[in-house]
């Protein structure tokens, strides 16, 4: 349930080739999206917004408990909002202090944010889907958290690319078509070929699926491209063959479309 409330919070349509992507087709060479450098570092803070104390003198065990335990605080009010709205009677259990969905917001952005610099990898992801605000509750993030984002998340992207973890294939492969999150800024998301590539790598991953399977991301990967010059599509292709050997073949075949981010952790 947590994946689609998740979705609805954070305004995603995943339409994938169901329409070209608006103003993606710029006029520049194909960007890379992995740092050159081969070895897996740990993303460090960002100098924009210090971690504060508190953050830094706990473990990360406590600051894991504390991400899952404010995405349960968000589903929850999520979930209250909606019984309210079709009047259902039904109500979730209530966690202390998750009393209003723009706190639950907050909570939420601050315990992603502490533990995705402590390391936790699930954290990591979840912190690349932030948006800027909301506005029907007023939750807005502070231009000093904004630069923060801009600063650490490609660090997280590049670390997911070298340890081979196909939900940041997924999240470039995101088609959107409203309410986008602080992602669409990154550098590896302008390479207006970004869609074609990831598609392409995600389907060398699950290359022993079997073609008929009824999920529908695998279909949707498989739709011609009618957009990219034969070029494009060659470079795009030898890109992915490049990225899959390079991170992806030792890591086991997807039997399903991986999620970027989920109260469920990571296999």
């Amino acid at each position: 349930m947590l994946v689609i409330i998740a979705l609805a919070v954070y305004g995603i349509s995943r339409w994938r080739k169901t329409e070209s992507a608006i103003g993606m087709r710029e006029s520049r060479s194909i960007a890379s999206w992995v740092a050159p450098n081969d070895e897996t570092v740990s993303p460090k803070p960002a100098s924009a917004v210090p971690s504060d104390t508190v953050s830094r003198q706990k473990s990360l065990v406590q600051l894991r408990a504390e991400f899952r335990e404010s995405q349960r605080c968000l589903d929850e009010r999520v979930t209250v909002r909606a019984n309210l709205g079709n009047g259902s009677g039904t109500m979730p259990p209530h966690i202390p202090g998750c009393d209003e969905l723009k706190i639950a917001l907050r909570r939420l952005y601050e315990a992603t944010r502490a533990a995705a610099q402590a390391g936790d990898l699930d954290a990591q992801m979840c912190y690349l889907m932030q948006r800027a605000g909301d506005r029907d509750t007023g939750f807005m993030l502070s231009d000093m958290e904004i630069a923060e984002y801009q600063s650490l998340a490609p660090q997280y992207v590049d670390a997911a690319f070298k340890r081979g973890d196909w939900r940041v294939v997924d999240l470039l492969g995101f088609h959107v078509v409203d309410s986008p999150g602080l992602f669409v800024q990154l550098e590896q998301w302008k390479d207006p070929l970004r869609e074609y590539k990831a598609h392409h790598l995600l389907l060398l991953g699950a290359g022993d699926v079997d073609p008929q399977d009824p999920d529908y991301w695998l279909p949707a990967l498989r739709i011609p491209e009618s957009t990219l010059s034969a070029q494009e599509i060659r470079d795009s292709d030898a890109w992915a063959h490049e990225m899959y050997d390079k991170y992806f073949i030792s890591q086991p075949r997807l039997l399903e479309e991986p999620r970027v981010c989920t109260a469920q952790d990571a296999s």
